[in-house]
């Protein structure tokens, strides 16, 4: 758990980095892309600070990046954050994991690749 001094405001930290994510998610939904992007970058910026640029949940900040920049019609910053995030899960989960291969083929639709 999330007791005790350092632990407790490293927790705290991580929470409010999940909290910036889940509000840029929110604003991605009702559409405004500008807002979302605040949050995310705002989130990610902090998730990679307390966590490490190597974890999952920085993976899934940029994940979710590709989308917003999907909505703003900016494919280069797209394209930018789905490698980074391709990269990432490469990493952690490895090319034969379905984690990774998800995430590949989520991005060949969302950017309008071909298989």
């Amino acid at each position: 758990g999330c007791a005790g001094g350092s632990l407790f405001r490293f927790c705290l930290r991580a929470a409010q980095a999940g909290v910036m994510v889940n509000l840029g998610n929110v604003y991605i939904y009702q559409g405004n892309y500008e807002k979302a992007l605040q949050y995310m970058k705002w989130g990610l910026e902090k998730r990679k600070k307390v966590l490490g640029e190597f974890t999952k949940e920085v993976g899934i900040t940029y994940n979710n990046m590709v989308n917003v920049y999907v909505g703003l019609n900016d494919k280069e910053n797209a394209y930018a954050c789905a490698a980074k995030a391709q990269q990432i899960y490469l990493r952690l989960f490895g090319e034969d994991s379905n984690e990774y291969r998800n995430i590949c083929k989520s991005h060949k639709l969302n950017l309008g690749d071909k298989e």
